[in-house]
């Protein structure tokens, strides 16, 4: 399920509508920032599951219902990896084909 064009470009700058409300989507643009580094490996997979599960649980109450059905699919593929059902190559390969299959538009940068 993909976000229509005009709602992936409201999520990259930052504001989503839904229902009529404005939502800050701080964590969508996170996650496609931390994806991107993951995926092009400025970020250990380590790092990225570590900062996941902070980030997921500080964003739950805000995030819009897109970005929540792609983080609990994230989440299920970490849980995978954490229960030592796949290798982190394996998880980051998993990553990558959700990323595609959703049209994701990551972000390539360095996390500080």
């Amino acid at each position: 399920m993909n976000p229509p064009r005009a709602k992936r470009a409201l999520m990259s700058a930052g504001v989503v509508k839904t229902g009529g409300n404005a939502v800050d989507d701080t964590f969508a643009r996170e996650l496609e920032r931390h994806l991107g580094s993951l995926l092009h490996g400025g970020l250990t997979p380590w790092d990225f599951r570590r900062w996941f599960a902070s980030a997921l649980w500080a964003s739950e109450g805000s995030a819009d219902g897109d970005t929540l059905d792609f983080a609990y699919e994230i989440e299920n593929i970490i849980a995978e990896r954490s229960g030592d059902h796949i290798t982190d190559d394996e998880m980051v390969d998993a990553l990558r084909q959700a990323v595609v299959a959703r049209d994701v538009q990551i972000q390539v940068g360095a996390i500080p």
